[in-house]
């Protein structure tokens, strides 16, 4: 005797709503099980964190014979709070088997996400007690190519290698852990990166930390690469730091170092109290930076702003619910090997203005002291400057930069401007104001 046409609906004591269809292949003798599940799972009434992962729906299908039971084509939705993966499957079960305590337990359970030479995830292990979620054991293998990260089209570029790593979870004691979570570049010359995190809880986590080591030897070829543009020579690139993530808040701390040239930072991006508002602050600092080799990192930090065509747009409303306040400065900067001046200041944004406030910049003797706006507001953007310099080698400043001086003077200015932002034709046709400055020696460049 066969079923057919089974459909059975149930709403669970904690609004859970479950569908089982199928059927039930010689139910009078030796039945064979073919059913289909789809369960929506009422979300938690309130979460022990905000970076909890969530499960959302399970949905799949049971066959075989009562004895010898099988899941296959499954599939997970969750919150992805920290794989970022919305829906995880298929999910396969070789065998779902009853323990003599009554526990049902799930065993070569297979998991797998993504596609072949795209982002994938793939996970085995077991799990003893399906209903208390006990006894868990996951390990498996995820690889994401590098390229996904830089290129606008998601096109494949095998140069650059894939991000490939090693992930574990388990349960002992209660706790539900990732205990394994690491990756690391392979398949590529142009990049080493690295990076570590556990999390000793996942369905209550405080805290997320990720060691992160990362490394370009060429950067010339991986712009090159990326963007088709002719580069000038880089110095290799490193990063050593580390990122938190809890509650409210995001931390970064670390050091980045180009040539001779070593950047800290230590930054914090969180919520300001009793608004809406989400605050980037902190520090970023230098003992000693190297003017000649910012050009080439400005050319390879473009690569970063490309993005896909459907990336984030900022607009009007969610630019007031961020603000800035982080302090800059360079102890030391050098030309020619030798200290040749230094550099402080405070970038504000906030209310659509972006500020740089109490700018000094010394520079070969000279002096550049002042404020720089940008108002947001209007449209066109407007930017005002409010400044003084004196004595100052700009020509020196804009060769180490590896820019085109319109000038070789020493320069000394007094100067109060503000002006349209969308082009230098605009600015210069709106520009409005009082300047009094003096250039001694030498010429303008003729054009």
């Amino acid at each position: 005797m066969s079923i057919s046409d089974i459909e059975i609906n149930f709403t669970s004591r904690h609004s859970d709503k479950v569908t089982i269809p199928g059927a039930i292949e010689n139910a009078s003798l030796d039945p064979f099980i073919d059913l289909s599940f789809n369960a929506l799972l009422a979300p938690f009434a309130s979460a022990e964190s905000e970076l909890a992962i969530e499960i959302l729906a399970l949905a799949g299908e049971i066959y075989g014979p009562l004895n010898d039971l099988a899941i296959r084509n499954a599939q997970v939705k969750t919150n992805a709070a920290i794989l970022d993966i919305e829906t995880i499957g298929p999910i396969s079960v070789g065998h779902i088997v009853k323990s003599e305590d009554g526990r049902i337990g799930l065993q070569e359970l297979t998991i797998n996400n993504g596609t072949v030479g795209g982002p994938n995830l793939t996970l085995t292990g077991q799990i003893d007690d399906v209903i208390a979620l006990d006894g868990i054991t996951l390990i498996g293998r995820f690889e994401y190519p590098v390229s996904f990260f830089l290129n606008a089209n998601r096109e494949p570029l095998p140069d650059l290698g894939t991000l490939a790593g090693q992930i574990e979870l388990s349960d002992s004691d209660g706790w539900f852990a990732l205990n394994t979570f690491k990756g690391a570049v392979e398949g590529s010359d142009l990049l080493d990166f690295s990076f570590d995190l556990t999390v000793p809880e996942l369905r209550r986590v405080d805290e997320l930390k990720f060691a992160t080591e990362f490394a370009i030897p060429d950067p010339a070829a991986v712009v090159e690469l990326v963007s088709g543009a002719t580069s000038e020579a880089i110095p290799e690139i490193t990063f050593s730091g580390q990122s938190s993530l809890q509650s409210g808040e995001l931390g970064f701390s670390g050091v980045f170092v180009s040539g001779s040239s070593a950047i800290k930072a230590d930054l914090n991006v969180g919520q300001k109290p009793e608004t809406s508002t989400w605050l980037l602050s902190g520090d970023i600092g230098s003992e000693a930076l190297n003017l000649s080799e910012l050009s080439g990192l400005a050319q390879l930090a473009e690569l970063g702003f490309e993005g896909p065509e459907t990336g984030i747009e900022i607009t009007d409303s969610n630019a007031s619910q961020f603000a800035v306040s982080i302090h800059v400065a360079a102890k030391s900067l050098v030309a020619g090997k030798k200290k040749a001046g230094d550099i402080s200041a405070h970038v504000h944004f906030g209310d659509e203005i972006l500020s740089i406030a109490e700018l000094a910049l010394a520079y070969i003797g000279g002096r550049v002291s002042g404020d720089l706006g940008f108002n947001f507001k209007t449209e066109p953007p407007v930017v005002s400057i409010k400044g003084r310099m004196e004595k100052f080698p700009l020509k020196n400043l804009m060769n180490e930069l590896c820019l085109t001086a319109p000038i070789s003077s020493t320069v000394y200015a007094s100067l109060v401007l503000h002006g349209e932002t969308r082009s230098l034709d605009a600015f210069l046709d709106t520009l409005n104001g009082k300047m009094t400055t003096s250039l001694w020696g030498d010429v303008f460049r003729t054009v």
